[in-house]
């Protein structure tokens, strides 16, 4: 497993004054982390762990693109930029590739890795030794796809209108519907869901 944190500075001000964490991005470009993290991505059964801007860096050095990731709230549209897919949730599970938006999202990519890898027991052992309590939901690149925003709800009733009964009807309310065709939306939207 390898392991890129973030980086911890200023986001604006001059670069010849200032190390910004633009400016630290940029340097980052030019060190062998690049290639090393190339490596890193391409062998077989090695994890890479990124935490807030350390996606940044990758992103920055072509790395990302095409793949699911996240990082600091402020970075997320640079790293789409990138050609990375970002999904702004606090944990991104790619695969080998792991991602958390931010310096406190770390703890539930390490918590969720720690289970992922040895087990839930393991994972809540080491939650309760922290005193942390996990927040958000780890989103994974597995799994059926979920609906599109805005695209109509499947409807669990059936489309043709039937007359309804009178209110004072004893069976207009329950699970008991009379309709030829079961309850109507009215009948069916006032039930529990343990009388669904």
């Amino acid at each position: 497993m390898v392991i890129l944190p973030g980086a911890s500075g200023p986001t604006v001000g001059d670069p010849d004054m200032v190390r910004t964490i633009p400016v630290i991005l940029a340097g980052l470009g030019e060190t062998a982390l690049p290639d090393l993290m190339r490596r890193a991505l391409a062998a077989p059964d090695t994890l890479v762990a990124i935490i807030c801007v350390g996606g940044l860096a990758l992103g920055m050095a072509g790395l990302l693109e095409g793949r699911a990731a996240v990082t600091h709230t402020q970075g997320n549209n640079v790293l789409e930029a990138t050609g990375t897919t970002v999904v702004r949730a606090r944990v991104v599970d790619d695969g080998d590739l792991a991602s958390a938006g931010g310096v406190t999202s770390g703890l539930d990519l390490a918590l969720h890795l720690l289970e992922r890898e040895f087990g839930p027991r393991i994972a809540l052992a080491v939650e309760k030794l922290f005193g942390y309590e996990r927040r958000g939901i780890v989103w994974a690149a597995r799994g059926p796809e979920a609906l599109a925003l805005g695209r109509p709800r499947p409807r669990r009733f059936p489309t043709t209108r039937v007359a309804l009964p009178s209110a004072a009807s004893p069976a207009h309310g329950t699970s008991r519907c009379e309709h030829p065709s079961g309850p109507c939306e009215p009948c069916w939207s006032s039930l529990s869901m343990t009388e669904r």
